[in-house]
């Protein structure tokens, strides 16, 4: 009797074992939302991330300007670097390590920022900032971005150049003068 009592408790572990996992396969690449059905998310196809090429780097008016700068440019030792992130030319004269709150507080405000361009020497050393300056420029929020970045680049000085309306030759001579480049 004690054998019959053992296989029936192993039967019956073994089936609750089964029904177990077979519901947990079952359930496997389901969700419930909030009407508790379930969805197979295992056949919904996503891009593997949420993202697509841009068709260019620059718009066909900094495009324009771009061409524009590199003619003007063309025979010096200038290199024009696009759209690069503040962060990238702009150091922090405090570490993290000092204080982390402080230096992330200042980090975050250059490092999600860019300039349109950025004329550097030969050594890649930032020379003149070159803003295109669009519709844009007029909205508050834009402002306020201007007026910090305009600042950031006086107190390290860096110079900047805002571009509204422009021709090849009033770009030269405001980068020219700029960087006393002789003609």
């Amino acid at each position: 009797m004690e054998t019959l009592g053992m296989v029936i408790s192993l039967i019956l572990i073994f089936v609750a074992y089964m029904w177990a996992k077979n519901r947990k396969n079952t359930n496997e690449g389901k969700i419930n939302n909030e009407d508790e059905s379930n969805i197979d998310i295992k056949n919904i196809k996503y891009p593997s991330t949420p993202y697509k090429l841009h068709k260019s780097l620059l718009t066909s008016r900094e495009k324009e300007l771009y061409q524009i700068l590199t003619t003007v440019l063309e025979g010096t030792s200038y290199i024009i670097a696009i759209k690069p992130r503040l962060a990238d030319f702009i150091g922090m004269t405090i570490s993290h390590k000092q204080n982390k709150q402080v230096y992330y507080q200042y980090f975050n405000q250059i490092s999600a920022k860019h300039v349109d361009f950025l004329i550097c020497d030969e050594e890649l050393t930032p020379k003149l900032a070159i803003e295109l300056d669009d519709s844009t420029h007029s909205q508050k929020s834009r402002i306020e971005r201007d007026r910090f970045v305009n600042q950031t680049y006086k107190d390290i000085g860096l110079g900047i150049i805002h571009i509204h309306e422009y021709t090849k030759e009033s770009i030269e001579a405001r980068i020219f003068e700029f960087l006393l480049i002789k003609k």
